[in-house]
């Protein structure tokens, strides 16, 4: 085995990145960008979902696919998704009062419904930002249901108590990708139809993926 220098670089890349996150969280420096919800049968928006981003200091600028992993492995993902969390609900208020009833939509990491804090500062954002519950959707990854399906549950019943909308995200990842798969695709959104769940498909990047939805009747999209 010969030593090669990526072999130094790597350890201290992720040093210097968890470093650099830390103090982006002490001094919250992330910030929220907004991408829209449509209906699909009438092109209307009707929700925007909260992205997070983070302007690094120095460097490279790096996307949620690699910062949200470290985060996530520190727990620092526990205080940057309340800061998320807070701020979506603050700018969904000002827009609430200025006219624009839009509901914002919100991911949480699979960590924080594991926290203690997290069906507390649920409410506590909500009555300080003035948000009304029902104009907030809270996306909760399916695997994080499953992992403990019954706490998973007892959280549901409480957001829908709040009046909070629940979202179940990457459902079936990895299977039904808008490229591939579309028996699923047809048959999902059938099965959501019986159970009058809404659907919402995100990553359309092209008409002929747009127009193949709206044609499976579902009824919303991003992307």
């Amino acid at each position: 085995m010969f030593f090669d220098a990526d072999m130094a670089t790597t350890p201290q890349s992720r040093l210097e990145l968890e470093q650099e996150l830390r103090i982006a969280v002490r001094d919250e420096t992330f910030y929220t960008v907004y991408q829209p919800i449509v209906e699909l049968a009438t092109m209307l928006i009707v929700a925007v979902e909260a992205l997070a981003r983070w302007p690094r200091p120095v460097g490279q600028q790096i996307g949620p696919d690699e910062f949200i992993p470290v985060l996530e492995d520190t727990r620092l993902i526990l205080p940057m998704g309340r800061m998320i969390l807070a701020r979506a609900c603050r700018d969904g208020a000002h827009w609430h009062r200025l006219g624009h009833p839009v509901n914002i939509s919100v991911n949480v990491s699979a960590l924080q419904p594991e926290s203690d804090d997290f069906m507390t500062d649920i409410p506590l954002i909500l009555t300080e930002t003035g948000l009304p519950a029902n104009a907030l959707i809270i996306e909760i990854t399916e695997s994080a249901l499953i992992k403990d399906p019954e706490r998973g549950a007892q959280q549901l019943r409480s957001l829908r108590t709040l009046g909070v909308k629940v979202s179940i995200d990457d459902s079936r990842t990895g299977y039904s990708s808008l490229d591939q798969g579309e028996a699923l695709i047809a048959t999902l959104i059938g099965i959501a139809q019986t159970l009058s769940i809404h659907t919402l498909a995100e990553g359309i990047e092209t008409r002929a993926q747009l127009a193949h939805l709206a044609a499976q009747s579902c009824e919303f999209g991003q992307g």
